[in-house]
């Protein structure tokens, strides 16, 4: 290939230089992803496939495989020379992972699977693995990533970013080394560049790199005599520049005092493998964290924190419950949903992006993604754990509820749930699965419905069926009690004080109090956060050592909840224009003081701590990283602001006695002296200059929670990594219909016997053999244990963490023993036995459609379809012929001919070969939001229809956008549109298409359709269902308080049909008459020479109606040149008034204009009135149809 490799050193050999050429690209930052995929994408494909043809030395780096995939899907053919260069070996993919994502907040268990998307996406596509994790522009790097890189097969690690860093990292300096070994938290040791220099470097093409004195000093400061050194460009890609290729080219091959390659970026790992065999390589142990660049990042862009923890724990308790419902239906495994899904929110785990740098329009987009993944995800798990169901016993006295734990071990905790409630019923009583009566509460009652607090106890991912009935009022004893200032049970007694801060936590059990004498658990708000330079990005240390000088004013301290299960005191907190309210909570018998927070947050210039002065004394904290924790120091300048995933702990050093704090969607974290932690909440920091929108970052509504957990013994001994996981996850509750089951009440399919050990991860492996389980040890001790699934097994591989099998284990019956390593991760490919008596499919039956509306386009003829009227189709290349969705198959219309049903009152009959009871629709709308009404058998059934293409959802940030999230289910999310004007994709311009159900009557005969031509019906099903299910608490949070979407009722009944035309412009022929506008018939057209004066047509309605909207079909079809450019509709309620322009139209380019006017108004007589009859100046108005509404 004419590429020059490298080679580890012998003594006396000239140095190498690894010269690694990139362009390193921002998916999202000062942009957002359409200009990433419309111009950054196919620049840097088009700039390197240049060079790549013109120097036969040179090889090109490029992370990602989601952008890859974006090439693959927009530029087809530049994607085509792309995968030539790649199987040539020039065109390096580096990076095994789907997007070059942040490493710190991103979960291990999401780490591991953007390796594993990335790896199966270019196995699949170039036949290949990647090697390495290429992260040269992040910020900062965890202890665990060297275990999961080495879980995952991989080899190396490079990155500049740590240069950034203000102070020293090792005795070193800024990095620990320039290249050398990284061992991670379990003993695993992988390769690292952890300075590859700058990125951008550029060299002039007449530089002699085989003598160059900075590549040699680089190269000779290192044990190895060796330097791995970046080069290129960044950050919206592009490539190297032509002077430096030309200099590595010249310099590949030439004696010099160095020896250059032009390396790929995993070449000089290789040279050095194995490991072992180099006693010369340096030998790191710890984190390589930033000190003040990035540190802000555990923090900033709080609802993307949210909604990215919320999608990590629902995709995890959708695949848990998917994979014991495809083992009772073998097939119902939704893995291209699972896998879109993922897809979509890990690619926002992206260092710009999840770390909360990018610019407001960026999210937008990120929200939507994260917002769409839940509603799959939770769709996902509705599906599974109704499938389940069908085995369960749920004949229970009351109503049946199905609660499910998704966590590793058993839970025993409170759940609130909502369910039906029977008039004049004010009391309930709840009973588990064997009948007992559980302790519960009353919340309240809302929509016919009550909010129920139970207490329910689970298997580890496990159901159990529970049974809620009215009751009469009953007293019970219990250890709450409550006052407007304190909380208490049987282990602790809590004080507030007046300003709601909690001054004394009082433990029984050990007659101890856990806070600092004269110090309270209170927030701490800095209103001097000054950040100008980078002010997403970091929290200064002036800050954070300043005094906390906002002080929010206390409303009301009140008891808003004391029941025989829990107590709760709300604290109404204000500061300016920010709310705060915040509830402290008490179980019975329970040591976890739990605070939920609602804030309402609009402060600027602003750093908002909770501060927890505890009466325990160690100047080091331990703090969770996922796999693994660490222990860290007091506050010092070159190490203050740090994070953790879901706890930190804090052990007295004389009596080990210690508090874990539990946090959910919070990760940033400081300790400024011995027995304080402070967890941060909100940093909205003064910016100036090209960032000075961050200024107003993260205003708007959040919810989060965090809880305090005293001890005897560190976090290990109260097991808190576990207690954490449940706090986590918790409890989800879904109302069940009442039928039999040969499993009972309750079933686990999946327990592991040693509580130090957790499941990361069930799931089908991506091959479609077997399910996948992963497991950490979280104790910090080698161990071992026995892992139990539902079935007999026939076979157990142990595979590396992209499912690649690397042996095969023994196993007993159901189950097999699993050894790990002291904070180790193992991963497991199990194939069990098939369900001897597995549940049959739902029987169902599609309906076929009168399709009168071609919705699809190939992008060879864009021009074929118009779904909205404004040139946009659903991409062919990406519509499925059949749809699986909520256990339902639908049956799609034709790609080549019409495929969906403009709603205009059509009546389908329904077939009578089947006890059907329920009919599926997959339906959107052309225009806007609908509120329609189908009719069965002439009982309305109201159906709220939204919107085809734009947002299903976004985050309420403060003057940037309104928080909403539609209902409906997406059963088709399409990733682009076609456009037939530009003759293009619209890139990220997303096509849904969403389900719908009606309960049906019995031997329902008939459905009739609404009368709006904006809702399209796409397919339908008909079932036959025995068992239903549905939530009966959230299934994630959005941080929405008010997130209601505007369904809005409008019928597209043609007013013009069979109406008089009192008089028009003229005709060029009979055969284009006026008449032909207003038949109805989208075939013919009424054609009219313009003349100088308007072309126009008067219609006689008859008497004044109501008129709400418009539509206009013109002869684009036939060339765009031909749509009307100018025109109006104008009404009037006699021949004698003049006439009024109610909606007016200028330098139109769509071919079909369907408008709301912004108020109804009342007509007899409309005119369509053209003053620019066609877009190139023409003289002929052409319109094919005109409709009133």
């Amino acid at each position: 290939m004419g590429v020059c490799r490298g080679f580890a050193q012998e003594p006396g050999d000239a140095p190498v230089a690894y010269l690694v050429g990139g362009a390193h690209l921002d998916s999202q930052w000062n942009w957002d992803v359409t200009a990433t995929i419309n111009e950054y994408l196919p620049n840097t494909a088009r700039q390197n496939l240049f060079l790549l043809e013109r120097y036969p030395s040179y090889i090109f780096n490029f992370e990602g495989g989601v952008k890859y995939a974006w090439m693959k899907e927009y530029y087809p053919d530049l994607y085509r020379r792309v995968k030539q260069q790649i199987a040539a070996g020039r065109w390096h993919v580096a990076g095994a992972s789907w997007e070059a994502c942040e490493v710190v907040v991103s979960s291990s268990e999401s780490l591991i699977r953007n390796i594993l998307l990335g790896q199966t996406f270019y196995r699949r596509e170039f036949g290949l693995s990647s090697s390495d994790i290429y992260l040269p522009d992040c910020f900062g790097f965890p202890y665990n990533l060297p275990t999961i890189a080495a879980h995952c097969n991989l080899i190396g690690f490079s990155t500049q970013k740590l240069q950034w860093r203000g102070s020293a990292l090792t005795a070193n300096g800024q990095y620990p080394f320039t290249f050398g070994v990284w061992e991670g938290v379990d003993g695993s040791r992988i390769a690292a560049a952890a300075n590859a220099f700058d990125y951008s470097r550029v060299w002039a093409p007449d530089e002699r790199l085989s003598d160059s004195r900075e590549l040699y000093d680089k190269a000779m400061s290192s044990p190895v005599r060796a330097v791995y050194h970046y080069y290129g460009t960044g950050d919206i890609g592009g490539s190297p520049t032509i002077g430096s290729v030309e200099a590595v080219e010249n310099a590949v091959g030439k004696e010099g005092r160095v020896h250059v390659v032009s390396a790929a970026s995993d070449d000089m790992y290789r040279d050095f493998w194995p490991l072992e065999a180099h006693p010369e390589l340096p030998i790191y142990k710890g984190e390589m964290l930033m000190d003040v660049h990035g540190n802000a990042c555990y923090t900033s862009q709080a609802a993307m924190k949210l909604y990215n923890r919320e999608n990590e724990l629902l995709a995890a308790a959708a695949e848990r419950a998917a994979v014991v419902a495809d083992w009772l239906l073998p097939g119902s495994y939704p893995a291209a949903t699972l896998d879109a899904a993922w897809k979509r929110f890990v690619w926002h785990q992206f260092h710009d992006d999840l770390t909360g740098t990018s610019i407001p329009r960026a999210y937008t987009y990120s929200w939507n993604d994260e917002l769409l993944s839940l509603r799959q995800f939770g769709d996902v798990l509705e599906t599974s754990l109704a499938t389940l169901s069908r085995r369960l016993d749920t004949r229970v006295k009351g109503m049946p509820l199905l609660i499910y734990n998704p966590s590793s071990h058993a839970v025993t905790d409170v759940v609130e749930v909502s369910v039906p409630s029977p008039k004049g019923r004010k009391y309930y009583a709840v009973y588990d699965e064997k009948g007992r009566k559980v302790p519960s509460q009353v919340l309240g009652y809302a929509n016919d419905s009550v909010q129920l607090l139970l207490q329910a106890a689970v298997s580890p991912m496990g159901v159990a069926v529970y049974d809620v009935r009215p009751a009469g009022r009953s007293l019970e004893k219990s250890d709450v009690a409550a006052t407007d200032s304190t909380l208490e049970n049987s282990i602790y007694r809590i004080l507030l004080d007046s300003d709601g801060n909690m001054v004394s936590w009082y433990d029984k059990r050990y007659n101890r109090e856990w806070i600092a004498p004269g110090e309270s658990i209170a927030p701490q708000l800095f209103t001097r956060n000054d950040s100008f330079q980078w002010p997403a990005w970091e929290i200064k240390w002036q800050v954070i050592q300043s005094v906390p000088d906002g002080r929010f004013d206390v409303c009301r301290v009140s008891l808003v909840e004391c029941g025989a299960l829990r107590a709760t005191l709300c604290v109404e907190r204000k500061y300016g224009d920010t709310r705060w309210l915040q509830y402290i909570s008490l179980v019975s018998g329970s040591d976890r003081v739990e605070v939920r927070n609602e804030l309402d947050w609009h402060t600027g210039r602003a750093l908002l701590k909770m501060a927890f002065p505890l009466a325990v004394a160690n100047d080091t904290a331990r703090y969770d990283i996922g796999i693994g924790s660490v222990g860290r120091p007091s506050n010092r300048p070159s190490a203050y602001e740090t994070y953790a995933h879901r706890w930190v702990s804090l052990a007295d050093t004389s009596d080990g006695y210690g508090i874990s704090i539990l946090s959910d969607a919070k990760y940033g974290w400081d300790k400024p002296d011995d027995h304080t932690m402070r967890l941060t909440l909100m940093h909205t920091p003064a910016a100036e200059s090209a960032f000075f929108y961050q200024s107003r970052q993260d205003m708007g509504y959040h919810t989060f929670g965090y809880a305090m957990i005293a001890h005897k013994g560190n976090e290990t001994d109260a097991g808190i990594p576990r207690r954490a996981e449940a706090y986590d996850n918790g409890l989800k509750a879904f109302a069940v219909s009442r039928h039999g089951g040969e499993w009972g009440r309750a079933c686990s399919w999946l327990s592991i016997d040693n509580p130090g050990v957790e499941v990361m991860a069930l799931k089908k492996a991506e091959d479609g053999n077997g399910y996948i389980v992963r497991l950490c040890e979280k104790q910090g001790r080698a161990t071992q244990a026995r892992l139990s699934f539902v079935a007999p097994l026939q076979a157990v591989f142990m595979c590396d963490g992209t499912e690649i099998v690397q042996d095969t284990l023994p196993f007993t019956d159901n189950a097999f023993a699993v050894a790990l390593p002291a904070y180790g991760v193992r991963t497991y490919r199990i194939v069990p036995q098939p369900c001897r008596n597995p549940l049959q499919p739902i029987a169902s039956r599609p309906l076929q459609l009168p399709y009168n509306l071609r919705c699809v386009s190939y992008n060879e003829f864009r021009n074929t379809a118009d779904f909205d009227g404004a040139g946009h189709s659903f991409a062919a290349e990406l519509f499925p012929d059949t749809l699986y969705s909520g256990g339902v198959i639908f049956v799609m219309g034709d790609e080549n001919a019409a495929n969906g049903v403009k709603c205009l009152g059509d009546t389908i009959r329904l077939p009578q070969d089947g006890a059907y009871n329920r009919l599926y629709l997959l339906a959107a709308s052309t225009l806007d939001d609908y509120a329609a009404t189908f009719y069965v058998d002439g009982k309305p059934y109201n159906i709220e229809v939204p919107y085809y293409s734009g947002f299903i959802g976004q985050w309420g940030h403060e003057g940037e956008t309104e928080a909403y999230l539609k209902q409906p289910v997406p059963a088709f999310v399409g990733t682009h549109r076609h456009d037939l004007n530009g003759n293009r994709d619209c890139a990220y311009e997303y096509t849904y298409i969403f389900r719908f159900v009606i309960d049906l009557p019995s031997k329902a005969r008939e459905l009739v359709l609404p009368c709006n031509s904006r809702i399209v019906l796409f397919a339908a099903t008909l079932t036959e269902e025995t068992a239903s299910l549905q939530p009966a608490t959230p299934l994630f949070r959005t941080a929405m308080r008010e997130a209601d979407v505007v369904y809005k009722n409008f019928e597209t009944r043609n007013l013009l049909l069979g109406k008089e035309i009192v008089s028009c412009s003229g005709a060029t022929s009979p055969n284009e008459a006026a008449r032909f506008a207003i038949d109805g018939d989208e075939r013919t057209k009424w054609a009219d020479f313009h003349t100088g004066k308007p072309n126009y047509i008067e219609v006689d309605l008859g008497q004044v109606l109501p008129v709400k909207g418009w539509r206009v079909m013109h002869a684009g079809k036939e060339t765009p040149a031909f749509i009307t450019k100018d025109y109006e509709l104008q009404v009037r309620h006699t021949p004698q008034d003049a006439w009024q322009t109610v909606d007016k139209i200028t330098g139109n380019t769509k071919n079909v204009t369907d408008r709301n006017l912004a108020t109804q108004v009342g007509a007899r007589y409309v005119r369509l009135h053209i003053t620019g009859p066609v877009r190139d100046g023409g003289d002929i108005a052409r319109i094919y149809e005109w409709e009133v509404y």
